[in-house]
Parts: structure tokens; C-alpha cells; sequence
């Protein structure tokens, strides 16, 4: 068996074990849909912008080099994958704390130039794990698949933001604020408004988990996921998509 093979194969078996975890966060512009309708040229200048500063927001706050982040229409999802030794509970404050940072600086340049800014939603969950997340990438396809990616793993978490995204103002999911979930209570969220970082934190990792203690100080609103059935989730939907969305 050659080295490769043998690397390849220990990979696969270790992604299969149980117990992973996943965090995803959900950052979404705020009145993108409407601002589509009315001035297309300058959503589309938004949506540029998003992922120019999500990348240098890292500058500033570096970290996360093991986050896996897609860019999707007026939204970034960021998710980071954990194994059961990498105790979840204690990454959460970091991971959290990291994310609120680096919205700090997206929610800055948003209202400075008088947009209406974002809200991001941090979750966690149980990995539905994908073993072999490259099976996909044939040779033979390489030049249909350039632009490919698989997400993995988060789909509990994932799940979970983008059913608040979708609950939005409703469910109590405000504008503005980085609403993280509790991790003594499923399906529970507290609010903080995304304020600025003082310059003197950036690039200092080691505060992550200080920002997140603050974070919860500071929390001033709560909200909590509602359970639908199908239908009535449809009917939701539907709801959401006669009045122009969440925004």
C-alpha cells in the first residue's frame, strides 16, 4: 500500500467516527432583495464588497485556517468542523468571540457608507459527516468542476441558522445583533448588538474568548427556534417570500 493510499484511507476512517461536532455562523446582508429591485448595480456592488472585507476582516483578526466559508448570495456561511477530542464546549467562546470581531468590521463599513448592515447567527450541532468530502473531484472533470466545493459536516448547525434566518423578525432575530446559541439550551439564542472592537485587541487571537464573555455581558435580547410542521413551515415561507423576505 503506498503512502498516499494508506494517509487517505486513516483520513476516511477518522471522519467516521462518531461524536463530531460542527459550529456554523450565518452572516447575512441586511435589504439586499429590495436594494436588487431597485438598484441592481449597486447590490451587486454590496455583494462585492461582502466578500472583499469577510477576507480582510482576517487582517485584522486572524484565525481560522481550519474554517470551511462559502460565499452564497447575500450570505456567508462559516463552519468549522470538530473531533470528539477537541472538546466543543471550550472551543465555542473562541470560535464565537472570533466571528463577532470580524462582523464588527463588516457591520462598521456597512453603516458607514448607509447600508442597513448584517446579522450573523452562530450555531452548533451534530455532524451528519460527509467520510470523503474529494470523491467528486474525477480528472476527468476537473475543468466542469473548477468551481465545486462541498460545505461537509455542518447540517445539524446549518440547519439551525438557516431556519432563524428564516424565522428572522418574527421569532425575535433582530437586525444588527450576532445572535449565538445557548449552549445549555438548544434551540435558544442571545442577542448582542455588533459594535466596534477597540484597535488596541486586533490581531491578538488569545481575546477571542474574552470577546465572547463580553459578548454574553452585553447580550440585551433573547429568541428561541419554533418547532412548524411541514406545511405550516411552507405556509411560512410563502408567507416570507409575499412580503419580500426578512429584511
Amino acid at each position: 500500500m503506498s503512502e498516499a493510499l494508506r494517509k487517505e484511507l486513516v483520513a476516511q476512517v477518522d471522519r467516521m467516527r462518531p461524536g463530531y461536532e460542527a459550529f456554523c455562523c450565518l452572516i447575512d446582508l441586511l435589504g439586499i432583495r429590495d436594494m436588487l429591485l431597485r438598484s441592481p448595480s449597486e447590490a451587486s456592488q454590496r455583494l462585492n464588497d461582502l466578500q472583499q472585507a469577510f477576507a480582510e476582516a482576517f487582517h485584522f483578526f486572524p484565525g481560522g485556517k481550519d474554517y470551511r466559508v462559502c460565499f452564497a448570495g447575500d450570505s456567508v456561511f462559516v463552519v468549522k468542523e470538530l473531533p470528539p477530542e477537541d472538546h466543543p464546549e471550550q472551543a465555542w467562546p473562541g470560535y464565537c468571540g472570533h466571528l463577532f470581531a470580524v462582523c464588527s468590521i463588516l457591520q462598521n463599513l456597512e453603516l458607514g457608507i448607509g447600508n442597513p448592515g448584517i446579522r450573523a447567527i452562530a450555531s452548533y450541532g451534530q455532524v451528519s459527516q460527509v467520510w470523503k468530502p474529494d470523491t467528486w473531484r474525477d480528472p476527468a472533470l476537473v475543468e466542469c468542476a473548477a468551481n465545486w466545493l462541498v460545505l461537509t459536516g455542518a447540517s445539524e448547525a446549518l440547519l439551525k441558522c438557516t431556519e432563524a434566518e428564516g424565522q428572522g423578525r418574527r421569532a425575535g432575530f433582530q437586525h444588527g445583533y450576532f445572535w449565538h446559541e445557548d449552549r445549555t439550551a438548544t434551540r435558544r439564542y442571545c442577542g448582542t448588538r455588533i459594535t466596534n472592537i477597540d484597535l488596541s485587541a486586533y490581531g491578538q487571537p488569545d481575546l477571542y474568548a474574552k470577546f465572547f464573555i463580553e459578548m454574553c455581558q452585553s447580550a440585551d435580547l433573547d429568541a428561541a427556534l419554533t418547532s412548524t410542521s411541514p406545511s405550516r413551515a411552507k405556509t411560512a415561507a410563502h408567507a416570507i417570500e409575499r412580503e419580500g423576505g426578512d429584511e
